[in-house]
């Protein structure tokens, strides 16, 4: 099972389609995060699973793939973004 997915590349402006979106909340992937680098770049957003192991793990993926260096998460009861 796939526990996060990458459904927006800011920087070469990709976007996942409404159907691929809506396919990865189905499957339970419905916490929305964005991943940043050390220069507050938004680099990526995407969604995870509430039930994840390690909710670090998209940071971990980017930290190699990209270099980024902080991730935000959507607070689900106020809607703002918060550091992880």
């Amino acid at each position: 099972m796939d526990c996060f997915c990458i459904t927006t590349d800011h920087l070469d402006e990709i976007q996942a389609t409404n159907q691929e979106i809506a396919a990865a909340k189905k499957s339970g992937m419905n916490v929305y995060f964005t991943l940043f680098d050390d220069d507050e770049i938004k680099y990526y957003s995407g969604y995870m699973n509430e039930d994840i192991d390690d909710e670090f793990e998209p940071l971990d993926w980017a930290m190699g793939e990209a270099g980024c260096t902080e991730m935000k998460i959507r607070n689900k009861v106020t809607g703002k973004m918060e550091t992880l």
